[in-house]
């Protein structure tokens, strides 16, 4: 499965090799360069995914080549990299769209959390009962619904039904959205038995469900952000089947940062406790969500 593709634009060469051995673990790090302009050619030419910027460099500066990044089409994510904390600067970077402003003191702190936000949603939810985790995803799948947005639920059928009930009592009309195509619901179990191979998620067969299995059963409009909610991760994470659920949350990574696709993950309180298995799986969403901190917009 193909990883994000990721450019590095900074003028000193430490830094940039820094940056790209840092990304590198998580991302393809298509090229790095010296200078803003180089990183609007490179763009253009290598097509990346999300693009780390400088602010102060040779021949054009960050701001200037993200303002012509921005506008090209199917334009990538931006991310400014810089030692400067000027708040102004920082003001600057948001006003041309950038998803994320990160300062070179805080490097390997912030930065591959800050490009994995900016890439994708991908969060996730701690239930405490079934109950709480209907109220959680119905809303999430039907505001997208609303917004004309196809979604996908890959859940339980006990779960499902709560969702479904809710969804109804929403008024979002899900039977119908289920007949247009817009919505479907299917069974975690029977999606995770398509791609486990001996006891962890193959790659290349877990890609082909989702392309053959999900996004063909949805026929969606590829201009449209699909929302999805799953839960196969807290099958195997009950399971004792933990590395499995770390391994599927991280091909979940690298399908949704390339496709327009807003995840939301569940996971049962109850079974993951609050050791070092709760700190792996909130590493590798790009935000935590509870009933006091909801989701962001997508």
């Amino acid at each position: 499965m193909a990883r994000p593709r990721i450019l590095v634009a900074d003028d000193h060469a430490e830094m940039r090799e820094r940056i790209a051995t840092l990304l590198g673990s998580r991302f393809d790090v298509v090229a790095t360069v010296t200078n803003g302009q180089e990183a609007v050619e490179s763009t253009r030419t290598l097509l990346p995914d999300l693009v780390v910027l400088d602010i102060a460099m040779p021949v054009l500066n960050g701001f200037g080549a993200a303002a012509i990044i921005k506008d090209l089409p199917d334009a990538p994510r931006i991310v400014f990299c810089t030692a400067s904390d000027d708040p102004e600067l920082a003001q600057a970077a948001r006003a041309l769209g950038a998803s994320a402003f990160v300062l070179k003191q805080n490097l390997w702190a912030e930065l591959v959390s800050m490009v994995k936000r900016a890439l994708n949603l991908h969060a996730v939810y701690f239930y405490d009962d079934a109950e709480s985790l209907s109220h959680m995803v119905a809303g999430f799948i039907g505001a997208g619904l609303v917004a004309n947005q196809p979604a996908l639920v890959i859940a339980t059928p006990s779960h499902s039904a709560a969702i479904l009930e809710r969804l109804i009592a929403m008024a979002v009309e899900p039977e119908k959205r289920i007949e247009q195509g817009d919505l479907l619901m299917l069974d975690a179990d029977e999606v995770l038995s398509r791609f486990m191979v001996e006891a962890m998620p193959d790659a290349q067969r877990f890609e082909d469900t989702m392309m053959k299995r999900v996004m063909t059963g949805l026929g969606a409009n590829r201009a449209r952000t699909i929302r999805a909610y799953g839960e196969m991760v807290d099958l195997l994470w009950k399971n004792d089947q933990q590395a499995a659920a770390i391994s599927l949350e991280d091909l979940w990574n690298q399908f949704i940062a390339t496709r327009k696709c807003s995840l939301l993950c569940g996971y049962s309180l109850g079974a993951v406790g609050e050791g070092t298995g709760f700190k792996k799986i909130c590493d590798e969403h790009s935000h935590v969500v509870s009933a006091d901190n909801p989701l962001p917009a997508c």
